[in-house]
């Protein structure tokens, strides 16, 4: 299996420890637009630019990147998507221009006034801020998406 790490920032650093302990036995290459990049661990492949990626299992891609740089016949994951996929519970999403926070920090006193305690479980909701770029990827929805376009 060929498993792509596409974007080596923060975000893709971390995608390539979690899918190495994942898939250990899987050949991993690293794709980024700088020429070299900081703490490549060993057996990792690297290269500049995303072409020449279509024979790739699986390509997970960094938020940053636009979809549209990446062409492949495998399938294009991500973070969030893994996220999705393995999370238990009921996931209450919420996107838009402006008020996230306060509304994420509203749904959070909402679950704790429930009529019976509220304990963060696989069983209680989850709550994730997400931005729409993420959004439109998606292969999974959400339980419950307040969307707020407040921008002026």
């Amino acid at each position: 299996m060929k498993i792509v790490i596409a974007g080596f920032g923060v975000e893709g650093q971390s995608n390539l420890r979690y899918f190495r302990e994942k898939f250990p036995k899987a050949d991993f290459l690293v794709a980024d637009e700088r020429e070299k990049v900081d703490n490549l661990p060993e057996n990792v492949a690297y290269q500049t630019g995303f072409s020449g990626l279509e024979d790739a299992d699986l390509i997970v891609r960094s938020p940053s990147l636009p979809p549209k740089k990446i062409k492949t016949s495998g399938q294009i994951w991500s973070a969030t998507n893994e996220f999705f996929a393995k999370c238990p519970a009921p996931i209450i999403g919420v996107t838009g221009t402006k008020g996230k926070g306060t509304t994420c920090s509203l749904i959070a006193r909402f679950c704790a006034r429930q009529v019976k305690p509220y304990i963060w479980s696989a069983t209680s909701a989850c709550q994730r801020w997400i931005s729409c770029r993420k959004l439109k990827k998606m292969t999974s929805s959400f339980t419950n998406c307040p969307v707020f376009n407040c921008g002026i």
